[in-house]
């Protein structure tokens, strides 16, 4: 991403300063801001790669090690997107990018035209199909021009090549579909104020 920010001008070398010294699961990868435009950045991303989310055997990567708990666990964050984007999926044809535990299958697919979801990690993804939901293992193994909106709750910054992604997701939306992309912020203010 450094070196991103570099090619397109954004940035430079000088004005890419140390922001916090550690993302909340790995002590190794600092965080970075440019002061110059204010991105907020990892110092690698050598340790983001689709194994590192394929090879998850259940729910630990949310902490837990069942789907009740890691659903318990991201439950504000899923109500909250029912209230906010409910207008913009009822009956809508709907590709939920990177699901996860499916929380938020389980809210907003009942006012949905269609749902259908992307989700690399095995036991999530066998979990949610055996509960009848529609789930991918990959965005090429998605049917193009077939979705109305499509959105990705938190996935954006696990990506390596984010454009890619929102290109793909592009091309599985119909003329005029709507992509959500709800990325948490590093300015927050539990880092911020309290240094959490």
């Amino acid at each position: 991403m450094k070196k991103l920010l570099i090619d397109l001008g954004i940035s430079t070398e000088k004005s890419i300063a140390p922001y916090f010294p550690k993302v909340r699961d790995r002590d190794d990868v600092p965080v970075l801001k440019c002061e110059k435009s204010g991105v907020i950045l990892l110092s690698r991303s050598d340790h983001m790669n689709m194994g590192h989310y394929e090879e998850k055997q259940d729910f630990s990567y949310w902490g837990r090690g069942d789907r009740k708990s890691a659903l318990l666990f991201v439950l504000e964050d899923t109500e909250r997107r029912l209230r906010d984007f409910k207008y913009v999926i009822a009956n809508k044809k709907w590709l939920d990018i990177g699901t996860g535990a499916g929380g938020v299958l389980d809210l907003l697919s009942p006012i949905a035209l269609k749902t259908a979801a992307v989700e690399p990690q095995e036991a999530a993804r066998k979990n949610l199909i055996d509960l009848g939901y529609k789930v991918y293992p990959s965005m090429e193994d998605v049917e193009d021009s077939d979705y109305d909106v499509a959105s990705l709750f938190n996935v954006v910054e696990h990506l390596t090549d984010p454009m890619s992604i929102l290109k793909s997701a592009k091309n599985k939306m119909v003329k005029g579909g709507k992509i959500i992309v709800e990325v948490p912020h590093a300015g927050d203010i539990l880092l911020s104020l309290f240094e959490n």
